[in-house]
C-alpha cells in the first residue's frame, strides 16, 4: 500500500472508516484479522467484548502493536466471514470493532448490523 493511501485512509474518522471498510471488503472479498494462537480482542467503551476487524492487510498490519505486537494478519474469505463468523459472533454475544487505528478504537456494531450493510453493498457487485 502507498504510504500517502495509508495516511489518508487512517486519518478518516471512525464513519468514513466504516463505509470504507464495507465497500472495500465487498470489492475485495476479504476481510482481514490479527492472529496468534488466537485471536485478537478489543472492548469498546463499555468494556463489550469485539473482535476487530480491517479491509486490507496493510491496515491490519499497523494495528499489529502495543498488546497485539505479536499478532500477524490473517486472512478470512468474505463468504465465510458473513455466514461464519458475523453469525457466530451475534450468538456470542460479541461486537465488530470495524477498521480501528492504532489512535481510534474504530466503529463497534452488531454483527448482525455489519452483515445487512456488507450484503447491500455485496448486491451492487452482482
Amino acid at each position: 500500500m502507498h504510504p500517502k493511501k495509508l495516511a489518508n485512509v487512517t486519518a478518516m474518522d471512525a464513519r468514513a472508516r466504516y463505509d470504507y471498510f464495507v465497500r472495500r471488503i465487498a470489492d475485495s472479498e476479504e476481510v482481514w484479522g490479527l492472529f496468534n494462537d488466537g485471536w485478537a480482542t478489543a472492548a469498546n467503551d463499555l468494556g463489550d467484548k469485539a473482535l476487530p476487524f480491517w479491509p486490507e492487510r496493510e491496515l491490519a498490519e499497523v494495528c499489529s502493536t502495543a498488546e497485539w505486537a505479536t499478532y500477524t494478519p490473517a486472512r478470512i474469505p468474505v463468504a465465510e466471514f458473513l455466514q461464519k463468523w458475523l453469525r457466530g459472533m451475534e450468538q456470542e454475544a460479541l461486537l465488530v470493532a470495524v477498521f480501528p487505528t492504532p489512535q481510534d478504537k474504530g466503529v463497534c456494531v452488531q454483527p448482525s448490523k455489519l452483515a445487512a450493510d456488507l450484503k447491500v453493498e455485496l448486491d451492487e457487485y452482482e
